[in-house]
């Protein structure tokens, strides 16, 4: 059985997709459980709020987390699993012609 080039595109599309938001989901909900470990060893007046996630907050928190749980595999995971969503961006971007 033949599958039409049209569906096969379609099916790639979608599953493209649904790994990139499925990545950009568990990244932030990872990067959530590191920023409230690193808030339960700050003081008060510097822990990190919950809204807003610049590059430096990023960075910030990812510098914290490595010096209070340098054996943790948190900070590995979420960089994977960044990895993996742009990945399958650019392969979505290829998939509907936009790159």
């Amino acid at each position: 059985m033949q599958i039409d080039e049209n569906v096969f595109l379609s099916l790639s599309t979608v599953g493209a997709f649904l790994v990139g938001l499925s990545c950009g989901a568990l990244s932030t909900w990872l990067f959530h459980i590191i920023r409230t470990e690193v808030n339960a060893n700050l003081p008060p007046d510097d822990r990190v709020g919950p809204l807003g996630a610049t590059p430096a907050l990023f960075l910030r928190v990812h510098r914290l987390h490595r010096t209070m749980y340098p054996r943790s595999w948190l900070r590995v995971v979420v960089l994977i699993v960044m990895g993996v969503g742009f990945i399958s961006t650019i392969v979505l971007a290829k998939l509907l012609g936009v790159v």
